[in-house]
């Protein structure tokens, strides 16, 4: 293969790239989260906000996404590679990365950490009922 210059280069490199990203095709499309709902921890997506029965539970960027994720897929069970992907928008950072994600997401849920469970052999899901979205 020749490469006549640098443009060319960057346009063969963004193609290869492009199409050696994997695309993820769920069996689940994200669900209407009702914003009434009377559960316990609440995204404010105007102002970037997660409550924790009432009270503001302080996040990372990576964190409030990745509850957010989980919110728009009540039930839903995502391996760590769907993750990486969803959130991250890469697979590069390795899958170890969202266990430390989730173990953080956890600590700081407190009480309600039991909801993000663990799908042995999976991945992570988010019970039902657990996040309202507004």
């Amino acid at each position: 293969m020749t490469v006549t210059g640098p443009e060319e280069a960057l346009t063969r490199l963004a193609t290869s790239l492009s199409a050696s990203q994997s695309t993820i095709a769920w069996d689940v499309a994200p669900a209407e989260v009702s914003s009434t709902s009377d559960a316990p921890i609440t995204i404010d997506t105007r102002s970037h906000r997660v409550l924790v029965d009432g009270a503001e539970m302080v996040t990372t960027k990576r964190e409030y996404e990745l509850l957010l994720f989980f919110a728009r897929h009540p039930g839903a069970a995502f391996t760590r590679l769907q993750l990486m992907q969803a959130v991250w928008g890469h697979e590069q950072s390795g899958e170890r990365t969202v266990d430390v994600h989730i173990r953080r997401l956890r600590l700081k849920l407190g009480k309600h950490s039991e909801d993000l469970a663990t799908v042995r052999g999976y991945g992570y899901r988010l019970s039902h009922g657990t996040v309202s979205v507004t």
